[in-house]
């Protein structure tokens, strides 16, 4: 088990990725028991009792049951050691020997752990975050005995405020609506703006970089990362022997084939070969997704239309060249943006100027309550942490350890707050664990690719990644 090897070893940060089952939450919580013994040492040669507290392991999860469930196998662990017996699944391993002898040189240390370890940081996310922002509300103008919303309540307002805030828009202006009108309902706008509002902490990235970068960088940017990778010139040089084979040997020029072909035929002369390669990738991909080559489902078809019988021959080559194209995503070819996407620019301009609009509105409204949401506890966080270098270093220096578990069902936003407590620390331990396949959390703007970033940082640290 060459992770809980690696995550016994307290003096190193480390990073577990592994799949559902692999026991990395195993490996976490046997992690916090030879860290509790690493300090019971530190204990013995008289090392303070601030430097020792449990409470500077700092462990995050992600959700109330989970954070529930890893203080329960802990404490499990802490009263098994402390009562001198062995962990059941380390046994013969001589695992924590000083929480287990227990004798009075360590006392005064087991003694508050036992007190004390209901006082332990081991929180959600936003639990943690809340705490913070209740600590030093000050600094940003809380009121510190704030209420926090859960979903249903948050819901419930949002719904009522952006009715009211549309009747207000409308009354004050009739013709605020009229541009995003001309392609969407009032039902789309609102449904959109929730969608917006419900993304904030993701959002607010993307919408300062669309409002830096003019159109036609905007559209670059999406060819560029959206564009599926298919072999476009071996695709149309293969078309064109199959059209040019199709022309001869279609005996029935209503066949389902033959008009798919004419389709793609008419549609390919209307796109310049020599121009920009990215957009020509682009309309190709475009050119396909509006034939019947897809399923409703946005899947590929089984096989190619057409009745057999109205070929003399070559419908085969017709089947090799859909084989061919099949080499590729579908689900990547129905993501890459196409001509008809680009229109979308203007309007998603429009959408961002609303969604400002209402969203200072509806802090504002919040605030007057003292009310904050989920994701206003997370952003409100963020805020402090990176405006106030003090805050930083009193949040550094309260912790030795930080352990993630989880982590998949994380964002970047949600890790820059940690990553900046991080880097205002000197030796801080960084463990993390979690699993690229497997994320619960997609709607609340988690992002796998954070564990990418997230690895790097635990190898420039010096640790190990298993």
């Amino acid at each position: 088990m060459d992770h809980l090897d690696s995550a016994l070893n307290c003096d190193r940060s480390v990073f577990i990725q592994a799949c559902a089952g692999a026991g990395k939450t195993f490996a976490l919580t046997k992690r916090y028991a030879a860290i509790l013994e690493c300090f019971a040492q530190e204990a013995l040669e008289g090392a303070p009792k601030e430097k020792t507290d449990h409470k500077k392991i700092l462990v995050i999860t992600f959700t109330k049951k989970a954070a529930g469930e890893m203080n329960e196998r802990i404490l499990k662990d802490v009263r098994t050691l402390l009562s001198g017996q062995e962990i059941k699944e380390m046994k013969g391993q001589d695992f924590c020997p000083i929480l287990r002898k227990n004798d009075k040189s360590v006392q005064a240390f087991t003694n508050n752990l036992k007190l004390t370890f209901s006082q332990n940081s081991i929180s959600t996310i936003d639990s943690f975050c809340a705490g913070i922002l209740r600590e030093f509300a000050y600094k940003l103008g809380l009121d510190p005995q704030f209420l926090s919303q859960d979903e249903h309540d948050a819901k419930r307002l949002l719904n009522e405020t952006l009715d009211t805030w549309v009747t207000e828009k409308l009354a004050v202006s009739p013709t605020y609506f009229d541009t995003l009108l001309e392609d969407l309902s009032f039902y789309q706008i609102k449904e959109i703006l929730k969608s917006m509002y419900g993304s904030r902490e993701v959002l607010d990235d993307y919408i300062n970089e669309y409002e830096n970068k003019s159109d036609e960088e905007i559209w670059r940017d999406w060819l560029m990362l959206y564009t599926a990778q298919i072999d476009v010139e071996t695709l149309v040089l293969r078309f064109q022997i199959l059209w040019n084979n199709a022309q001869n040997n279609c005996k029935v020029k209503t066949d389902a084939l033959y008009l798919l072909l004419k389709n793609i035929k008419d549609q390919l002369d209307s796109l310049d070969p020599n121009g920009d390669p990215l957009e020509y990738r682009a309309s190709f991909l475009a050119i396909l997704k509006s034939t019947c080559l897809f399923t409703t489902k946005k899947e590929y078809r089984v096989s190619v239309p057409g009745n057999k019988g109205n070929w003399l021959e070559g419908k085969d080559l017709a089947d090799d060249w859909f084989d061919l194209l099949k080499l590729s995503s579908a689900k990547e070819i129905q993501m890459s943006p196409g001509p008809q996407d680009k229109k979308i620019i203007p309007l998603l301009r429009s959408l961002i100027d609303s969604f400002r609009d209402f969203d200072t509105s509806f802090l504002n409204i919040r605030m007057d309550r003292d009310l904050l949401d989920f994701s206003d506890i997370i952003i409100l966080a963020h805020q402090l942490i990176k405006e106030h270098e003090d805050v930083r270093q009193i949040l550094a220096q309260r912790y030795r350890h930080i352990m993630l578990d989880e982590f998949q069902d994380t964002n970047p936003l949600r890790w820059r707050i940690i990553k900046m407590i991080l880097d205002a620390g000197d030796e801080i331990k960084l463990f993390i664990v979690g699993d690229r396949k497997q994320s619960i959390y997609r709607f609340n703007n988690a992002d796998v690719t954070v564990m990418n970033t997230a690895q790097s940082v635990v190898e420039t640290l010096g640790g190990d990644p298993v």
